[in-house]
């Protein structure tokens, strides 16, 4: 006689002695035990998902990027100075950066993208430091000049940084004229070659399409019956503006000219209906 419970505890024995079993290796020769083994269960793993804030951020970024990068390139070609061309260029760069770091996504993207447009940043405010400089330093003297225009001793320092000027703009044309021959021969060269013909081919095309489009509007609309009758109704005053005379070019603008001035009307006098 088993004591009270002892029939559960023994099941739960056999149970676990038999999953025991199952679990050792099998001598050669032998019957293995039918009893498989307790399958183990992993926790599913859970994807984690951005935020829809995170989402926005990015997004965002990708497009101020991408709005730098067309800032620069326009400011690269707006008029050649170090701050337009050098500065456009960063920009440009710093801009394009931050738009591919952002659109790879994740941290190493995001600090690419950051580290690029900072760089950018630096160097587009290096290039155009130089033309502000610039500008505000011609700026200032040339204010002095006009406090001091009826100084002598300003006319004279005017008269003196103009020599300057003068002097300087010749050093630099002495340098700057192989590279400017160079590149106004290769402009011409090309201009000669490839520029007439896209330029002719662009307008021809363009002249092209805009009168197969107003012909194509203008077959449309003398398809309206409203245009119709009207047609019939100027042919028939036209028939008659020329009675006997043959319709030729010459009548018909007789006859255009005839109504424009019908249209006009006689100007009504002071104090008449």
């Amino acid at each position: 006689m088993l004591p009270p419970g002892g029939l559960s505890k023994a099941a739960a024995f056999a149970t676990a002695y038999a999953g025991l079993l199952g679990t050792l290796p099998t001598p050669r020769g032998t019957i293995p035990s039918p009893v498989a083994p307790l399958p183990v269960t992993r926790p599913a793993r859970r994807r984690t998902k951005r935020p829809a804030s995170n989402r926005f951020v990015q997004g965002f970024s990708t497009l101020f990027g991408l709005s730098q990068a067309q800032a620069g390139l326009g400011s690269v070609l707006g008029p050649p100075s170090i701050g337009n061309v050098g500065g456009g260029i960063s920009q440009a760069l710093g801009g394009a950066g931050l738009a591919l770091g952002m659109g790879m996504g994740g941290p190493g993207g995001v600090a690419l993208g950051s580290t690029l447009f900072v760089l950018g940043k630096f160097g587009e405010a290096l290039f155009r430091s130089v033309d502000i400089i610039k500008n505000w330093s011609r700026s200032l003297l040339d204010s002095n000049f006009q406090i001091g225009e009826f100084s002598g001793a300003m006319v004279a320092e005017k008269v003196r940084q103009r020599i300057r000027d003068i002097q300087r703009t010749q050093r630099v044309g002495e340098e700057l004229a192989p590279s400017a021959r160079r590149f106004g021969e290769a402009r011409e060269a090309f201009m000669n070659e490839f520029g007439e013909r896209i330029e002719t081919g662009f307008f021809r095309g363009l002249n092209e399409f805009g009168a197969n489009w107003f012909q194509g509007v203008g077959a449309l609309l003398r398809e309206l019956p409203e245009e119709k009758e009207r047609i019939k109704k100027d042919f028939a005053d036209l028939k008659k503006f020329a009675g006997d005379k043959p319709i030729t070019m010459d009548i018909v603008e007789k006859w255009r000219e005839n109504r424009r001035i019908q249209g006009l009307g006689r100007p009504q006098r002071f104090g008449q209906p």
